[in-house]
């Protein structure tokens, strides 16, 4: 078996592991008790976190952010790859330190938790992430592995602080009885979101094959940051204003 083929055995075998142990952990993980829904199950259920709407504006937002996201995040690796010409170990150790960057962040995003308002962090999180795309643009000027190493520290800390204050909107902006249903809601939008971006990017690249080299090696990741900058700092602030006093509404 060839040395790279046999790296990438090892490597799955200890995802397979992981995946393994994890769900043995969650087995044993006690279920809280659930408030049952006032009207029981039914179909109208489905049609309460869209009738809610601070809740469906938001959910909206965010899904609509992860689209535009998803259209270059997921394909950091094939530039490196394929229109930079990194090699396999530099994208490895640039992947890495996103990853340990991310695993600190959470400490952090914590304690910022507990002297400002999750609302607000969540409102942070969003112009990071758009930055670590439109940080691309640098490659114009300065080496592709220093913008890269910028990129992905970005990017680390802001997914870290997202995948964190999520949550806490979740909780925050759902009734505690109807609450299961609007997780799905919001998992389900998000989803898909997640799943079609990708393919339009791939799309994307696509288009750009035999244009200007620097549209596919930062311009097309640079663009998309820069249309999440508006989504973060012009729609962000007004879809998620003046939502803290509403919260206590909805129950813990």
């Amino acid at each position: 078996m060839a040395a790279g083929r046999r790296g990438f055995v090892v490597l799955f075998a200890v995802s397979g592991a992981c995946v393994l142990w994890n769900g043995w952990l969650l087995l044993r993980y006690p279920n809280p008790p659930f408030e049952p829904a006032a009207g029981g199950p039914s179909f109208s259920m489905l049609l309460k976190p869209f009738a809610d709407r601070m809740f469906r504006s938001a959910t909206f937002f965010i899904a609509s952010f992860i689209l535009v996201q998803n259209i270059a995040v997921p394909l950091f690796s094939y530039v490196m790859l394929s229109i930079l010409d990194m090699n396999a170990s530099e994208v490895t150790l640039i992947i890495m330190l996103q990853n340990i960057v991310m695993m600190i962040s959470y400490y952090y995003w914590g304690v910022l938790n507990g002297r400002y308002e999750s609302q607000t962090l969540l409102l942070w999180t969003f112009p990071l992430i758009a930055a670590s795309c439109f940080a691309w643009v640098g490659m114009a000027a300065l080496p592709a592995l220093a913008v890269l190493i910028v990129v992905h520290i970005l990017l680390g800390f802001g997914q870290a602080g997202y995948n964190l204050l999520v949550f806490n909107f979740l909780i925050g902006d759902s009734p505690k009885s109807e609450r299961p249903m609007y997780v799905a809601v919001f998992s389900a939008l998000t989803g898909l979101a997640g799943f079609f971006g990708p393919v339009i990017g791939g799309w994307l690249y696509g288009q750009a094959e035999g244009g200007p080299e620097w549209v596919q090696r930062y311009g097309l990741t640079a663009l998309t940051g820069l249309a999440m900058l508006v989504l973060a700092l012009g729609a962000a602030p007004i879809v998620f204003r003046k939502r803290s006093g509403c919260q206590s509404t909805h129950g813990a």
